[in-house]
C-alpha cells in the first residue's frame, strides 16, 4: 500500500472516528514501509508478530495501544483470555532482539524471499502476476476460461496446493485469481518444481483439464 493510500486511510479513520487494528505480520521484511500507526497513532492498535519474519514457532507479538488507558484495557482482556504468554519464548525473543540475532534472521529471511521472487519471475515470465520484491506470496489472475475453484482442483491433482481469491475477498464478487505461497517449499529446487507445475497448468486449456 503506497504512502498516499495510507494517508487516505488515516484520514478516513479520523473523520469517521473509527479504531484500527493493524496486523503488521510482514512489516519487518520491508523496513521502509510506514505503518498506519505512525500516521494515526491515537486510533490504532498496532500488532507486530515475529512468526512470519523470524520463525513460525515464535508465537510472540508486540502490541502498541493508542494510549496508557487503552493499553490497560487490552492487557486485562488478554490476561482474561490467554492468561499469560510463554515466558521462555518471550525471554528468547528478548535476548535475540538485544544481541542483534533477530536482525540477522530477518535479513536472511528477506534475502531468501527476494531470491524466491526472482525464481517466480523467471519461471512465470509469460504470465501476469503481482507481488512485492520482499514478499512471501504472489497474486495471480487466471487466464480466460479458468475458474479459480476448477484451477485449484486441477493443480491439486498434480500435487500442488494453492489458495483461491475468495479467501481474501470482502466483496460479493470475487476475481478469478489465486494466491501462491513462495515460502512453503522446503528448498528453492522444490519451489521451482512447483512453479513449473503451475506454469504448465496456466498454459493448458481449461476444457482439456476437466474431469468427465
Amino acid at each position: 500500500m503506497p504512502l498516499s493510500r495510507r494517508e487516505e486511510v488515516a484520514e478516513i479513520l479520523r473523520t469517521n472516528d473509527v479504531l484500527l487494528v493493524e496486523d503488521d505480520a510482514y512489516g519487518l521484511l520491508e523496513p521502509k514501509a510506514l505503518p498506519l500507526a505512525s500516521l494515526v497513532p491515537e486510533r490504532t492498535y498496532f500488532a507486530a508478530s515475529l512468526s512470519k519474519c523470524i520463525a513460525p514457532g515464535l508465537r510472540v507479538s508486540f502490541l502498541l495501544a493508542p494510549d496508557q488507558e487503552a493499553a490497560g484495557l487490552i492487557g486485562g482482556a488478554l490476561r482474561a483470555t490467554v492468561q499469560m504468554s510463554a515466558f521462555l519464548m518471550v525471554a528468547l525473543v528478548a535476548r535475540w532482539l538485544a544481541d542483534g540475532s533477530a536482525d540477522q534472521m530477518i535479513d536472511a529471511i528477506r534475502d531468501e524471499a527476494v531470491a524466491r521472487q526472482r525464481l517466480a519471475a523467471d519461471v512465470l515470465a509469460r504470465h501476469v502476476f503481482f507481488s512485492h520484491p520482499n514478499g512471501h506470496h504472489i497474486w495471480m489472475p487466471l487466464p480466460r476460461g479458468w475458474g479459480r475453484t476448477e484451477f485449484a482442483s486441477h493443480v491439486q491433482r498434480q500435487g500442488l496446493a494453492i489458495v483461491t481469491a475468495e479467501t481474501f475477498s470482502v466483496t460479493e464478487t470475487q476475481p478469478q485469481a489465486i494466491r501462491v505461497s513462495l515460502g512453503a517449499a522446503s528448498s528453492r529446487s522444490e519451489l521451482v518444481q512447483g512453479l513449473q507445475i503451475l506454469a504448465a497448468a496456466l498454459r493448458s486449456s481449461a476444457a482439456l483439464a476437466r474431469v468427465v
